[in-house]
Formats: C-alpha cells, structure tokens, sequence
C-alpha cells in the first residue's frame, strides 16, 4: 500500500518530495481513514552535554532544565486529545552526554551522572546508542546507563554486539540494551528499531564492542519480524551525520513509518543561533520526506540539538497501520528563556536536581594539580608554526597516559606523538595550575587514539601534510605539529610535500634522512588526539587500525602533571629543565 501523507498549509515549502512533486494536501478532519489511531512522537537528540545553556553568547538559549518544560508542555498536549486511540512515546536519537569539561564533573561525582538524571527526570522511552556513546569507553557508558533510576529507557542499537564487554553484555542480557523494541501505547503496538553509525571504532571507543556495517539488511530483518507478528507501526532511531546518508539507507529498506534522525550537523541550516534567535517558530525543513526500495514515503523528523530544540510529529493511521496524514500542530519548538520571544521557565526539578549543582561544581570545584616553574607558550601565532614548551608537555601528556591505557585496549605501545596544533587554544601560567586552567588550555572534546603500524612512507607522509597545511612560513592554520618520542628537521623554504629532511625516533632509529626515507626503517605506531584525517595526506587509512582510548587530553594532562614520580609522571611539578621555555628542540628548521 501506498503510504500517504499530508501537512497544513502551515508547511506548504516542505511539501516536496525529493522527486520535486508536491504532496497533497489533507486535513486530519478531511473525508480519510483515520481509525488506526494516532501517535505523538516527541524526539531530540544530540543534547552534548549542554545541561546549562547554549554556550557563551547564548546564556538565554537551551539548557536542559528549560528543555524539561518545553517536553513537558508537548506531552500535554498529546494528553489534551484525550483520545483513547492517542499514542505518546518520546525517544532520543542519542548523543545525549558528550566528553568536555561538564561531563567531567558527572565523572568525579559518579553514579548518576547529571546527563542522566536530567533524561530520567524529563522521562524517555527509548535511547539511542548513537556515535559518541563510547567517548569515554564502553564502561563509563555502562555506568550513564545505570544513573535511571525512574524511568528505566531501553538503549537501542541493532548493529552492535556488547558479548566483548562484561559490564554491557549484563545490560543486553537483561533488556537494558536492545536492538529493537515494542511499545504498546493507544491499543495499538509501535515497534522501535536503533541504529549505530558504522565507522564508531574511528570516530569514538567501542573497545570490544563490534558492529555490523549491513545496516539496511539489519534493519529490514526487524521489520520483517515486526510486521509477522502484526507490529505494522514501525519507527527507525538513527544517527546518520547526513541527509544525503540518511536517504540513501531509506532507499534500500522498506516497512517503515519514520526515521528519527540524530547528528545535528544534519539539521543545522539555517544556523543555530540565528534560528533560535529569530521570533519566527516555523523551523524551515520540517519534517522531510523520502521514498523506501518500493516507492512508499517515509517521514523523516529531527533537531538541531544541544537542548535547544524539541519536535513533536503526529501522525494518524489508517485501519492498515498506514500513515494516512499529519497534524497540523507538528513542528519543533524552540527553547529560550529570560523574555525572549515564547520564552520558557526552567522546570524546577531539573533545575534543582541538575543545573544547580553542576553550575556551582563548575564554581567551586576547581582543584590544584600542581605547580610550574616555567609559563608554557600557547600563544596560537607560536604554537601553530613552531615548537613551544607547552607543544612538548602535552605530547609527553599524550604519550604517557596512551602508553597506560594501551595495554586495557588491546592495543600496541605508541611510539610517537603528533599532535595538531588546532587543539590548542592558550597557554598555561606560571604558579600553581588548576584542572579549569587545563580545561581552558585545550580545545578538543575527542579522545586519544593510536594508530597501529604506520609505515615510514606514512610518517613522512603526514608530517609533511601537517607542514603544509599549517602554513609554516606564515602565520599558520592549526594542522602544525607538536610531537613527543621522536625529533624531526624541516626545510620551510622547500616545495610543499618535500619539506622534512630528517626523521629519528626516541629509540635511536633514524626513518628519514636528507629528505628521502630509509629502506630498513622500523614501523611506528602513533598516538594523537581524535582521528586524523590520514586519506587527505594520501595515506591508505583504512589498511591501519585506529583505536580510540576513551580519554580526553584534558585528562591526560592532569593525570601526567598530578601522577606520581614512580609512574613516569611530574609529581606535581612543570620544571624549566624538564619544559625550558625555548622547547626541547625536538622541531629544528633548516634552511638547506
């Protein structure tokens, strides 16, 4: 059967499908079959963490205790139809907490996490395990699940296998973790289906958790098994980072109704800021729509994220479990507060239970790590074309803390460092030196990662691209190098991709020398911070394996500057022998 669809003409720009025809428009109170019920369907995802506000400049915007009221407020609304054939299920499209500095106060507080008490006081049905999931690893995830205490969501995602992790295989077993789900809501039964982005392994830290790349094969195996039990009703949670991706998937599937889509980045045109900040409260693409592997249409809803938006889609059913139209009232609203246009109050349990306290722990929490004897340069104009002490201490930071958390991966030894030097943003003071100092030093929110068995070719090979892209010779873009365990020469006067004249590690092997590498040289294995983009420098990433350690920088450096002597750590102390203010010469410029 065909599926049908229709909006007011509150929405008649949208009414395109992506063949360009224009969808008819039909009232819910127009002559139709609407006798299989109807469904709200309340949907965010993407919230990062920003449990306070949208960020500096957008104090007013977002926050997860304004968000709570604008969820509540739909939900009454769906109670308003007093229906007995009115269906309510509010899911997320994952990414829901997000590594940074906020979430590192839920870690030091422990179990709940305050992302978590947040979603467990608003109420969820269902959670997506989206991509970022597993910033952290798998068992700090296990430990954001276990923070629900009230209303206990089930976490979705049928592409994944959890049997490699003790703490999540528990959570599988036990229907915590599921790969789809039904949910009986209205007298009717809508089944769930969760989907993982494939490239996780790359982009977060699964560790021993395995995906299956077949999403569409995946998928159409639980909607085959949802419509032989007469699941008709049929909901896909995903978290493509595109539309393109997302359309894509949808034309080679068939059986469902709609598709949450995740990955804000997909939903941010216009802007976010100047969305939320305009009086208007139509958002301009929504919902949108896309054809299955036999011609039927799909809605295909989702946010921009970051607490700041919340949608709500109301569909009617036939007496097939077809979806025969939409409600007028659909649409995402805005969330804003402090006299803005629709402004919202914060809900006072969320606020009393999460932002209070995170904002004075942000305050008040501040701890000193230790003390330095020397300033350590992060000035960017420094930093993004040259070697500086601060460059030094954190690639040491990188290298000794990968080194430890190496062997709990599964994982071979790093044996060097480079680090962009975009992931900088000041330098830290001389005297004492505190974890916000830390935090404000580093801009990165990716974990550290090694990858395995870098040929010399693809040593030389990145370096250069890193020299080439930071612009060396002027006043550099943030792809400069800042390295540990090994020391390298460069010529900047020579033509990109010919720039480095010699290569030699900590160990004494030499890889490059007068600018030609050596035929015996030894494979490396790198650490960084996040995944490079190792195809923009002609390096074949996908024969190498990358491993995501689930540890900030930010972390990194903390432990390494607080750690004790015994470990290989400071002990509390940045000395001007061990980080002189002139850097270790670990980076020389030649001009021969």
């Amino acid at each position: 059967i065909f599926n049908r669809f229709a909006l007011s003409s509150l929405f008649p720009a949208l009414l395109v499908l992506l063949t360009g025809c224009a969808h008819k428009i039909k009232l819910p109170g127009d002559a139709a079959d609407l006798s299989g019920g109807s469904l709200s369907l309340i949907h965010f995802n993407d919230g990062s963490s920003r449990l306070l506000n949208a960020g500096v400049g957008m104090e007013d915007y977002g926050g997860v205790a304004r968000f709570a009221t604008v969820v509540a407020k739909l939900k009454r609304k769906s109670a308003a139809a007093k229906s007995p054939l009115e269906a309510l299920i509010t899911v997320s499209a994952g990414n829901d907490f997000r590594a940074g500095q906020i979430f590192n106060v839920s870690l030091r507080k422990g179990i709940p996490f305050y992302d978590a008490t947040a979603l467990d006081i608003i109420g969820v049905d269902a959670i997506l395990i989206a991509d970022h999931a597993f910033d952290m690893g798998p068992d700090v995830f296990a430990k954001y699940i276990a923070g629900f205490s009230r209303t206990h969501p089930v976490f979705l995602s049928a592409n994944l296998n959890f049997n490699g992790e003790p703490s999540l295989r528990l959570l599988s077993k036990d229907g915590t973790i599921l790969p789809s789900t039904i949910i009986e809501r209205g007298g009717f039964k809508f089944g769930l289906i969760g989907i993982t982005p494939t490239d996780i392994a790359e982009t977060s830290s699964p560790r021993r958790v395995t995906v299956n790349d077949d999403l569409a094969a995946e998928v159409q195996t639980r909607v085959n098994d949802f419509l032989e039990i007469g699941v008709k009703r049929i909901i896909v949670i995903a978290n493509f980072d595109s539309l393109k991706k997302t359309r894509s998937f949808i034309r080679r599937i068939s059986g469902i109704d709609l598709l949450v889509l995740g990955a804000a980045s997909a939903w941010k045109k216009p802007c976010l800021s100047g969305y939320l900040s305009r009086s208007s409260q139509r958002f301009p693409s929504y919902p949108i729509y896309a054809l299955d592997s036999i011609g039927r249409n799909v809605v295909l809803v989702g946010t921009p994220g970051e607490y700041c938006f919340a949608g709500r889609i109301k569909v009617y059913f036939d007496s097939d479990g077809e979806v025969a139209t939409l409600d007028p009232s659909s649409g995402i609203s805005k969330v804003v507060g402090d006299g803005a246009p629709n402004s919202v109050a914060p809900d006072p349990v969320v606020n009393r239970s999460v932002v209070i306290p995170l904002a004075r722990a942000l305050s008040t929490t501040s701890r000193s790590l230790g003390v330095s004897n020397v300033p350590l340069d992060g000035a960017l104009n420094h930093i993004s074309t040259r070697e500086t002490n601060l460059g030094d201490f954190a690639a040491d930071a990188v290298l000794w803390r990968s080194t430890a958390l190496s062997k709990s991966y599964g994982v071979s030894l790093p044996t060097v460092v480079l680090l962009k030097s975009n992931l900088f943003k000041s330098g830290l003071p001389k005297g004492n030196i505190s974890d916000a100092d830390v935090f404000a030093a580093f801009s990165s929110c990716d974990s550290l990662s090694i990858l395995e068995g870098a040929s010399p070719a693809d040593l030389k090979l990145l370096l250069e691209g890193m020299l080439a892209s930071s612009g060396v010779s002027e006043s550099g873009n943030g792809a400069f190098p800042q390295v540990a365990g090994m020391r390298f020469v460069f010529n900047p006067t020579r033509a990109s991709g010919s720039r480095v004249k010699s290569i030699r590690l900590d160990t004494g092997d030499a890889i490059v020398l007068n600018y030609k590498v050596l035929p015996f040289a030894p494979k490396v294995n790198f650490a960084t911070v996040g995944s490079p983009a190792l195809e923009k420098w002609g390096i074949d990433w996908k024969s190498k394996r990358i491993c995501n350690l689930g540890e900030l920088p930010q972390n990194a450096v903390i432990a390494y500057l607080s750690g004790s002597a015994k470990s290989g750590a400071l002990n509390g102390v940045i000395s001007s022998d061990k980080y002189p203010i002139t850097g270790l010469r670990r980076i020389m410029i030649t001009r021969e």
